[in-house]
């Protein structure tokens, strides 16, 4: 199976891109990429044998050797691969940066300084829609959940099974 990387992440001399192949033990396989403007940066594994049908990997950026940063990988670039179907992939990404508000997704933000309790929702009349990503996870910590209930509507806020009205965690 032949996989194309490409990505565009603009980079000064002596800069290079390293696409980095995340193994099933944790340790990480580097590549080096090439580019021809220091702008659109490409690799390809060519013959590449993947363990399982997952590719986890992440882009960091050397200077002459040294490491002097690398993608946020909490949330990771990761490629399911069908190899039965076909042969050839070709992959493009953009660089995942540590958002700025990093710091809000830490439980010394969400549980002690920001806690709230539990409001009531007050419907507008609009429907909306929740898509939730949790900042965070990593295999050893243990699992959480997030239950959401109930059901926006334009007439009125409608009430859970239980019949208390909806509420939503702010």
């Amino acid at each position: 199976m032949d996989i194309y990387f490409h990505i565009e992440y603009r980079t000064v001399f002596g800069e290079e891109l390293i696409l980095n192949i995340v193994k099933n033990d944790g340790s990480a396989v580097p590549y080096r990429m090439t580019t021809a403007d220091g702008i659109m940066w490409h690799c390809s594994l060519n013959d590449f044998r993947a363990d399982g049908n997952v590719v986890n990997y992440f882009y960091s950026v050397e200077n002459y050797g040294s490491e002097q940063r690398r993608e946020w990988q909490t949330v990771a670039h990761r490629l399911e691969l069908e190899p039965k179907k076909t042969t050839i992939f070709h992959v493009y990404n953009r660089w995942i940066d540590m958002p700025e508000d990093s710091y809000l997704y830490s439980s010394a933000f969400t549980e002690c300084m920001k806690r709230s309790g539990v409001r009531e929702f007050r419907s507008s009349g609009v429907r909306a829609k929740l898509n939730i990503q949790p900042p965070s996870a990593s295999s050893s910590a243990p699992r959480n959940f997030v239950k959401i209930s109930g059901f926006l509507s334009r007439a009125k806020p409608t009430n859970s099974a239980d019949g208390t009205p909806t509420r939503l965690c702010r």
